[in-house]
Protein backbone atom coordinates (compact mmCIF):
# COMPACT_ATOMS: atom_id res chain seq x y z
CA UNK A 1 0.00 0.00 0.00
CA UNK A 2 3.17 2.45 0.52
CA UNK A 3 4.39 1.83 -2.26
CA UNK A 4 2.55 4.40 -4.78
CA UNK A 5 3.22 3.04 -8.18
CA UNK A 6 0.08 1.31 -7.99
CA UNK A 7 -1.70 4.57 -7.78
CA UNK A 8 -0.87 5.27 -11.54
CA UNK A 9 -2.97 2.64 -12.34
CA UNK A 10 -6.28 3.93 -11.21
CA UNK A 11 -7.69 6.45 -13.56
CA UNK A 12 -8.74 9.76 -12.23
CA UNK A 13 -10.64 10.85 -14.81
CA UNK A 14 -14.26 10.53 -13.37
CA UNK A 15 -15.46 10.63 -9.39
CA UNK A 16 -14.21 7.99 -6.67
CA UNK A 17 -15.16 6.88 -3.39
CA UNK A 18 -12.37 5.66 -1.66
CA UNK A 19 -12.94 3.00 1.68
CA UNK A 20 -10.19 2.58 3.48
CA UNK A 21 -11.70 0.62 5.85
CA UNK A 22 -9.30 -1.25 8.59
CA UNK A 23 -6.27 0.13 6.86
CA UNK A 24 -5.28 3.58 8.32
CA UNK A 25 -4.24 1.89 11.85
CA UNK A 26 -1.67 -0.48 10.36
CA UNK A 27 0.28 2.15 8.60
CA UNK A 28 3.20 4.11 10.05
CA UNK A 29 1.73 7.90 10.61
CA UNK A 30 4.43 9.52 7.75
CA UNK A 31 2.98 6.78 5.30
CA UNK A 32 -0.98 7.42 5.74
CA UNK A 33 -0.12 11.35 5.74
CA UNK A 34 1.62 10.95 1.83
CA UNK A 35 -1.18 8.69 1.54
CA UNK A 36 -3.87 10.93 1.95
CA UNK A 37 -1.98 13.72 0.34
CA UNK A 38 -0.99 11.98 -3.49
CA UNK A 39 -4.86 10.86 -2.94
CA UNK A 40 -6.13 14.47 -2.86
CA UNK A 41 -3.41 15.00 -5.78
CA UNK A 42 -4.77 12.30 -8.13
CA UNK A 43 -8.53 12.94 -7.99
CA UNK A 44 -9.89 16.45 -8.84
CA UNK A 45 -12.93 16.38 -6.33
CA UNK A 46 -14.12 13.39 -4.37
CA UNK A 47 -14.43 11.73 -0.54
CA UNK A 48 -12.85 9.47 1.29
CA UNK A 49 -14.50 6.79 4.51
CA UNK A 50 -12.21 5.36 6.60
CA UNK A 51 -11.71 4.04 10.35
CA UNK A 52 -9.31 5.91 12.60
CA UNK A 53 -7.65 4.19 15.75
CA UNK A 54 -6.81 7.18 18.28
CA UNK A 55 -3.62 7.00 19.64
CA UNK A 56 -4.69 5.69 22.71
CA UNK A 57 -6.02 2.70 20.70
CA UNK A 58 -2.94 2.57 19.38
CA UNK A 59 -1.09 2.07 22.88
CA UNK A 60 -3.39 -0.42 24.28
CA UNK A 61 -3.23 -2.33 21.57
CA UNK A 62 -2.85 -5.41 23.16
CA UNK A 63 -5.66 -5.48 24.78
CA UNK A 64 -8.02 -5.82 21.95
CA UNK A 65 -8.31 -9.40 21.13
CA UNK A 66 -8.93 -9.09 17.07
CA UNK A 67 -5.41 -7.43 17.06
CA UNK A 68 -3.78 -10.04 19.79
CA UNK A 69 -4.61 -12.61 18.62
CA UNK A 70 -3.39 -11.63 14.76
CA UNK A 71 -0.35 -10.73 16.08
CA UNK A 72 -0.39 -7.69 14.45
CA UNK A 73 1.27 -4.45 14.84
CA UNK A 74 -0.93 -0.80 14.85
CA UNK A 75 0.93 2.12 14.43
CA UNK A 76 -1.08 5.30 13.47
CA UNK A 77 -3.38 6.88 15.97
CA UNK A 78 -5.39 9.68 14.89
CA UNK A 79 -7.74 11.55 18.26
CA UNK A 80 -9.38 14.22 15.98
CA UNK A 81 -10.46 13.13 11.99
CA UNK A 82 -9.59 17.03 11.48
CA UNK A 83 -5.98 16.58 12.18
CA UNK A 84 -5.95 14.87 8.65
CA UNK A 85 -7.22 18.12 6.98
CA UNK A 86 -3.84 19.38 6.36
CA UNK A 87 -3.25 16.64 3.88
CA UNK A 88 -6.06 18.51 1.57
CA UNK A 89 -8.46 16.67 2.84
CA UNK A 90 -12.05 18.31 4.85
CA UNK A 91 -13.98 16.51 7.58
CA UNK A 92 -17.48 16.46 6.62
CA UNK A 93 -18.63 13.62 9.61
CA UNK A 94 -17.04 11.44 11.94
CA UNK A 95 -19.03 9.41 14.38
CA UNK A 96 -17.39 7.53 17.34
CA UNK A 97 -18.23 4.71 19.05
CA UNK A 98 -20.46 6.35 21.00
CA UNK A 99 -22.57 6.89 17.92
CA UNK A 100 -23.94 3.00 18.09
CA UNK A 101 -24.91 3.65 21.80
CA UNK A 102 -27.77 5.62 20.91
CA UNK A 103 -31.22 4.28 21.45
CA UNK A 104 -31.47 3.12 18.20
CA UNK A 105 -29.16 0.09 18.50
CA UNK A 106 -30.71 -2.46 16.96
CA UNK A 107 -32.30 -4.82 18.98
CA UNK A 108 -31.24 -7.48 17.12
CA UNK A 109 -27.69 -7.14 18.61
CA UNK A 110 -26.90 -9.54 21.45
CA UNK A 111 -27.59 -8.63 24.79
CA UNK A 112 -23.83 -8.35 25.84
CA UNK A 113 -23.35 -6.09 22.73
CA UNK A 114 -26.06 -4.28 23.68
CA UNK A 115 -24.53 -3.71 27.31
CA UNK A 116 -21.43 -2.86 26.19
CA UNK A 117 -22.50 -0.32 23.48
CA UNK A 118 -24.57 1.30 26.47
CA UNK A 119 -21.77 1.13 28.73
CA UNK A 120 -20.18 3.84 26.30
CA UNK A 121 -22.56 6.39 27.88
CA UNK A 122 -21.75 5.92 31.52
CA UNK A 123 -17.72 5.81 30.76
CA UNK A 124 -16.77 7.58 26.98
CA UNK A 125 -13.29 7.51 26.83
CA UNK A 126 -13.26 3.86 24.68
CA UNK A 127 -16.17 5.38 22.75
CA UNK A 128 -13.41 8.08 21.68
CA UNK A 129 -10.46 5.15 20.59
CA UNK A 130 -12.15 4.90 16.98
CA UNK A 131 -13.86 6.85 14.29
CA UNK A 132 -15.52 6.11 11.26
CA UNK A 133 -15.00 9.17 8.63
CA UNK A 134 -16.00 10.93 5.82
CA UNK A 135 -13.68 13.68 4.13
CA UNK A 136 -14.44 15.30 0.84
CA UNK A 137 -11.28 16.58 -1.30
Amino acid sequence: MTDFAWLEQVPSDRPALIVAEGLTMYLKPESGTELFRRLVEKFPSDELICDLFSRTAIKTQKLNGPVRKAGATLYWGVDDPRELERCGLTCESSLDAGHWASPEVPARLGRITRFQLRMLKVFPPPARTAHIVRYRF
